[in-house]
């Protein structure tokens, strides 16, 4: 007997779905993709993942599964991932440096005190720029590091809980006093050169000329940073609890909305956000990063939560892990997602399943080579 395999073939006729399988073989003929059309594509009804690697069919949610990780001093805030280490804002620990390089095995390698709240972290080549509390940014030579080094800092007028760096700015969101534009061009020097004052920010994300902030109870705010000395309100929208984080790609901000979970807003256009979805998370959402077509959310008390956003305006959980505390921050490289989990430090999930899997959409059309 000839060995044959399946091929699934998705046709929709509203208001029905059909579901058609199709033997393959020698005599019934070869069957390839064309996806010059989207005549036959169907995103809203496709929830099967084609992963070309394996040859099958694979349905969410995916199982995740934690191959290790890594206990800390204090309680874990902030994450953010450079290259073999993660960088997380330990609080009253200051920043704490972890080796991934073997993600089964994290370990610590260094780390520095920070003299007041170490909360927000982001990393660019060899410096670590740190929120740290009523200590303001702090600016960490990590050239080493399992030796970090201080090298300068700015005490912003409040309390500083996230930070993103971009070229030769650090934007600070710096909870009753907003924005916070930072020239760090001289790291040993940083000095403030602008701000724009929210209501109460919480996360920070930069892209292209705006600053976008998780702003608690106002929601998204929007702010133009194209003359970073004059910051001015571009846009915002009023999520329906509170923000927390945010994170943005492509014309999408996703926000991390406390209770409501996802909310996601169209900003193609930053001066007149529009809301595209919201999608309910089992937890209290705290904050969120973005991979391709898919939202990691750390969720406090519900762990991790990968969520499929191909279709935005109809997400779907993709798969989730229960992280041993409160999840407060993810971040994720290659297959892995680090999550900066409060009492139980760096917890590393392997979310694997979903880097081969493209949205099975196209039309199949079959070209017959039978003999």
């Amino acid at each position: 007997m000839k060995p044959c395999c399946t091929v699934l073939v998705l046709f929709v006729i509203t208001p029905l779905l059909l579901l058609c399988t199709l033997p393959l073989d020698a005599d019934a003929g070869v069957w390839t993709e064309n996806f010059d059309t989207s005549f036959f594509e169907d995103t809203f009804y496709t929830t099967a993942f084609w992963d070309t690697v394996s040859a099958e069919l694979r349905l969410h949610p995916f199982t995740l599964e934690s191959p290790g990780s890594c206990l800390l001093p204090d309680r874990a805030y902030r994450v953010c991932v450079e290259g073999n280490f993660a960088y997380v804002g330990n609080r009253l620990s200051g920043l704490q440096v972890i080796d991934i390089s073997d993600p089964t095995g994290p370990t610590l390698a260094g780390s520095y005190d920070t003299p007041s709240y170490a909360r927000g972290v982001d990393v660019d080549g060899d410096l670590a720029f740190v929120a740290d509390g009523f200590s303001g940014l702090q600016v960490i030579d990590v050239t080493d590091p399992a030796v970090p080094a201080f090298l300068g800092a700015y005490d912003t007028p409040e309390m500083a809980y996230d930070v993103e760096s971009a070229g030769d700015f650090a934007f600070v969101a710096d909870l009753d006093s907003g924005l916070q534009v930072i020239d760090i061009s001289t790291p040993a020097a940083p000095v403030r050169v602008g701000f724009y004052v929210t209501t109460r920010a919480y996360s920070i994300d930069v892209a292209g000329n705006f600053a976008y902030i998780a702003d608690y109870t106002s929601g998204l705010v929007v702010i133009s940073i194209e003359d970073p000395a004059n910051p001015v309100f571009a846009g915002g929208y009023d999520t329906p609890d509170n923000a927390f984080g945010v994170a943005v790609a492509g014309r999408y901000a996703y926000v991390a909305d406390g209770n409501t979970g996802l909310v996601i807003i169209d900003v193609a256009d930053p001066y007149n956000p529009a809301l595209v979805s919201t999608y309910a998370t089992s937890g209290r959402a705290q904050n969120v990063c973005v991979d391709g077509s898919y939202v990691f959310m750390a969720d406090y008390n519900a762990g991790l939560q990968m969520i499929d956003v191909s279709n935005p305006a109809g997400p779907v959980t993709a798969g989730s892990y229960d992280t041993p505390n409160y999840s407060y921050d993810v971040a994720v490289a290659g297959r892995y997602a680090f999550v900066a989990d409060y009492y139980s430090g760096l917890q590393v999930v392997d979310v694997a399943d979903r880097v081969p899997v493209p949205l099975l959409t196209g039309n199949y059309a079959a070209t017959d080579e039978a003999k």
